[in-house]
């Protein structure tokens, strides 16, 4: 009884029932690379947006300082809003039973075959590849009660804080060397710099993120992550309210925040040692005071980890990822495109396109 009563007061608040109620220099680390991939032969599945319908126009793109105008991407092609790709308002069925588990929470970035540098056009097809695998996977992720209209809402906003969280958790497994990759880019931007292609206010500011990435990076790696741990901070982020906004976050999404704190909570918690039938009170309420206490910790310090993607700026990320892919384009305009596609035939069929999306 004493274990229970204690387990209930350390517990946090959030429960299913309230679902209703709903880095500056240039100094970078140097490190070597094995094996890169030449992109020229596998362009970024970002090519099959259709170009020939959005290019010709002014729409609005994430460039620091530049004021453009921006066209509705639904407007262009005739669609009302409700015809939008992903916008049906039907949501998930909210089932019994965690959101993750090992098999749902699995994330892994497919990567074509390698080459001898890290060319800039690897960089830019892994970024995309990366980018279409972190909005597919969110956009599929089960019995979390969201809207399709709410998931293509939030992405518009979000795409980046699930894009940089894809990118911490692909270099904690080794999947993308995160340091050599940012040493290319910086390096390439010096270059762009020394020839008057950037400027060095935009040359500082951009190494001013690559910094910045830097270091959340090493927080990650520090904390050690799971595949499962990655997979509540990325929904908890997804469907917090905290971005300005004009519009009040939707019941479906604060529901699903609040479901997704509470079970990232039961799931640290039971991963560490329970008590067993024959252990005496005392017993017991030691080790269950110990599991809270280690449970509680952890919990703080991976959200703890969250505040950090707000030292970075969509507009810079990019200019660092994705700059020479989607030319007048912003981010915002291609996701409704990205979560139609099937993410799967797109990246077998980006590595077998020869034709660049930097063509016009």
């Amino acid at each position: 009884m004493r274990s229970e009563s204690v387990q209930a007061e350390r517990r946090p608040v959030h429960s299913r029932e309230m679902k209703e109620d709903s880095f500056k220099g240039e100094t970078f680390i140097k490190e070597e690379v094995a094996s890169t991939l030449d992109s020229s032969l596998c362009p970024s599945p970002l090519s099959l947006i259709p170009r020939e319908s959005l290019s010709p126009l002014n729409f609005k793109r994430e460039s620091m300082g530049d004021e453009e105008s921006g066209i509705d991407v639904n407007t262009v092609i005739g669609l009302a809003p409700s015809e939008s790709p992903s916008s049906s308002d039907a949501p998930s069925s909210m089932e019994d039973g965690p959101i993750f588990n090992n098999e749902r929470a699995s994330f892994k970035l497919p990567l074509p075959s390698s080459s001898s540098d890290l060319s800039m056009s690897f960089i830019c097809e892994a970024a995309s590849r990366l980018l279409f695998l972190s909005v597919h996977w969110m956009k599929d992720v089960k019995h979390t009660g969201l809207k399709s209209s709410t998931i293509e809402s939030l992405m518009k906003s979000k795409w980046s804080d699930v894009f940089v969280l894809g990118l911490m958790q692909c270099s904690s497994s080794s999947s993308i060397a995160l340091a050599p990759l940012l040493n290319s880019i910086n390096d390439h931007l010096v270059s762009s710099n020394r020839m008057g292609d950037l400027s060095s206010s935009k040359l500082a500011a951009v190494q001013e993120e690559i910094s910045r990435l830097l270091q959340i990076s090493l927080l990650f790696q520090g904390a050690k992550l799971s595949p499962i741990e990655f997979a509540y901070l990325k929904l908890i982020s997804f469907t917090s309210s905290d971005l300005p906004s004009p519009h009040s976050v939707s019941p479906d999404a604060r529901s699903t925040n609040q479901v997704a704190c509470h079970e990232l909570y039961d799931h640290l918690l039971s991963s560490w040692p329970q008590t067993s039938d024959d252990s005496s009170l005392e017993e017991a309420d030691v080790l269950s005071t110990s599991s809270q206490t280690a449970a509680i910790e952890r919990y703080s310090r991976l959200l703890q980890l969250l505040p950090t993607l707000r030292w970075l700026h969509s507009p810079l990320l990019v200019e660092l990822f994705f700059s020479g892919l989607i030319g007048s384009l912003s981010i915002e305009t291609v996701i409704p495109f990205v979560l139609k596609m099937d993410v799967m035939n797109v990246f077998d069929s980006s590595s077998s396109l020869s034709v660049p999306l930097s063509s016009s």
